[in-house]
């Protein structure tokens, strides 16, 4: 008994320094366990599970008739390849962590691997950027036999390690037409390899574009410059006229195949072709239409392959981190004014709701989310001008940092409209403890990139921004407004950028200033890039330099950095620590 009420005493004795321990350090704790849990994110921690993944190798044809410009992107003309590879380019993010695709392209009887398939998530970036390069210059001929190239293209897939299905994606146009009585016969076995047709192009028939090899353009081909029957139907040249190279009574061109003579020089979607060409190799057949069919498509049960994979257990870690960021700073700066009576803590129980509102639905998103990067961060003055594809999507980021007295936590929304238009929210609240600078902020910004820095090596677009501020010294909010004119420039193929701002920004009562920051990054380690940022903004000079490290690529990164900051001749030092998830 005395053994058993020993041991009592003692763990009773225990739980009480414990508890007083966290009582009287309870920040410490709270940072700790958040310096503990990002720490486990360094071991990759997991479990094994088995998820459906989808491997696939896309052959894009690139013949002139995929020039023509009968489909939309924005509500603006657009190629029919053009358009297949935006849709390509969006349906990527929604294939599962895992899964492969490859490129390649089609012209004359042949399909030709350019990228042979890799893990989607951690190669997003490079299968985009070799996607973007794709185009009818790299077509070594105008002919454009389709059969023989979806042929080729299933030799080309089988050939392939883990036999990847065939997303072949065309118009279906013949070039020259096949006879109905020659059509070339192969020895493939429908269904001996799992793939798709993808149909794309208009069914009214439309001029097709005439280009040189450099892809400049030279009008439009004519009745009298195409072939507009098949080659056995043209016979043979002879002493008898129109002497035929096979029966005495030729077969006109099948409608099923396509062919509309007198009218090769025009182009249409053949869906009645393409159909008989997958119903022949046991093929699926869309038309492209969406990005959201395309996606749907790449996601059908047939094309699933079941596989053991490794469940990433560093997004659990990294939830719990950002849990006990959050209750170690925004809980001192919610709760410390909730106890003060009277109007000021109901304002403080404002203040605190939005913020435990956004942590609550942040913590959702983060359990409920699939895949891109977004917005400006890991930089904090500095816009970037790099343009993304993906539309209709959330990004949120989510940052703490220390900066001399001041201890703030911010929470930043993003949505993303088209591509290269957005708007994001920034909700800040930070504590002093001289008190001076104890308040809240919010803002709203709206940006515009006009171009594409993946295709043109450089990007350029406009960010405005109307914030408002309330201090303890401030007598009401004192409202800013600001304009900013980023252009960033890509560093070569290794995926680094440098960013230069010039913008003009004015708070209420004071002058207006001129501002200026540039910011470089670039991937030094796999999935960790490194930051740096100068700028001055308001009479304030900002300094910053620190890593970001993609826990899985371009959905969700943290990222830790040391800060300077000069105003009014006074310096502070001080740190960032960074959550964000992309794509929502």
């Amino acid at each position: 008994m005395k053994a058993a009420a020993t041991v009592t005493s003692t763990v009773t004795g225990l739980a009480n320094r414990i508890a007083a321990a966290w009582r009287t350090q309870r920040a410490r704790w709270l940072l700790g366990g958040a310096v503990l849990a990002l720490a486990a994110c360094l071991f990759e921690p997991g479990w094994p599970v088995e998820r459906s993944r989808f491997d696939h190798v896309v052959v894009l044809d690139i013949t002139q008739s995929m020039d023509v410009q009968d489909e939309a992107i924005d509500g603006r003309p657009a190629s029919r390849l053009a358009y297949a590879k935006s849709a390509l380019r969006r349906a990527l993010v929604r294939l599962p962590c895992g899964s492969k695709v490859g490129w390649g392209v089609f012209t004359e009887y042949r399909s030709f691997l350019l990228l042979e398939p890799v893990e989607v998530c951690a190669n997003l970036s490079e299968l985009r950027a070799t996607l973007a390069r794709i185009d009818g210059r790299m077509a070594w001929s105008g002919n454009s036999e389709i059969a023989k190239g979806l042929h080729s293209g299933l030799e080309l897939a089988r050939r392939l390690p883990g036999k990847p299905s065939l997303v072949f994606v065309t118009d279906g146009q013949e070039a020259p037409p096949l006879s109905t009585q020659h059509r070339p016969a192969f020895d493939d076995r429908p269904g001996d390899a799992a793939g798709l047709i993808v149909g794309v192009g208009d069914l009214r028939p439309s001029p097709i574009p005439k280009s040189d090899p450099a892809g400049r353009p030279l009008g439009y081909w004519q009745a009298d410059e195409v072939a507009q029957a098949d080659l056995y139907g043209r016979g043979r040249g002879a002493s008898i006229t129109g002497e035929r190279m096979t029966e005495d009574t030729a077969a006109p061109p099948a409608p099923a195949l396509g062919a509309t003579p007198g009218q090769e020089h025009l182009s249409a979607l053949r869906e009645p072709y393409l159909r008989l060409l997958g119903r022949e190799q046991g093929l699926g057949y869309v038309r492209l239409d969406s990005a959201e069919t395309l996606g749907d498509a790449l996601l059908a049960p047939a094309l699933a392959v079941p596989t053991p994979v490794r469940a990433d257990g560093r997004v659990l870690f990294a939830v719990i981190a950002l849990v006990l960021l959050l209750a170690r700073h925004a809980g001192p700066l919610a709760w410390r004014r909730i106890a003060w009576p009277g109007r000021r803590a109901a304002r403080a129980m404002r203040t605190a709701a939005p913020l435990a509102l956004w942590a609550c639905v942040l913590g959702a998103l983060l359990l409920a989310a699939g895949p891109a990067r977004a917005n400006d961060r890991p930089f904090q003055v500095a816009r970037t001008a790099v343009l993304e594809d993906d539309e209709h999507v959330w990004s949120i980021e989510s940052w703490v940092q220390r900066l001399g007295s001041v201890r703030s936590a911010s929470l930043e929304p993003e949505y993303t409209f088209e591509s290269g238009t957005s708007v994001q929210f920034e909700l800040t609240r930070q504590l002093d403890r001289h008190d001076s600078e104890t308040g809240h902020e919010a803002e709203i910004e709206f940006k515009q990139i006009f171009n594409n820095v993946a295709r043109d090596g450089w990007g350029w677009g406009v960010s405005a921004r109307l914030a408002a501020e309330r201090t303890a010294e401030s007598d009401g909010s004192i409202p800013s407004i600001g304009l900013k004119v980023p252009l960033s420039i890509a560093l070569g193929d290794g995926g680094g950028f440098l960013h230069l701002n010039a913008g003009i920004s004015k708070t209420r009562d004071q002058r207006r200033t001129w501002d200026g920051a540039v910011g470089i990054e670039r991937e030094l380690l796999r999935r960790t890039l490194f930051f740096a940022e100068l700028a001055r903004e308001a009479g304030t000079t900002y300094a910053q330099l620190g890593a970001r490290h993609w826990l899985r690529r371009d959905k969700l990164a943290i990222d830790f950095s040391v800060q300077q900051q000069r105003a009014d001749g006074t310096r502070a030092v001080g740190f960032i620590v960074g959550l964000g998830w992309y794509d929502l």
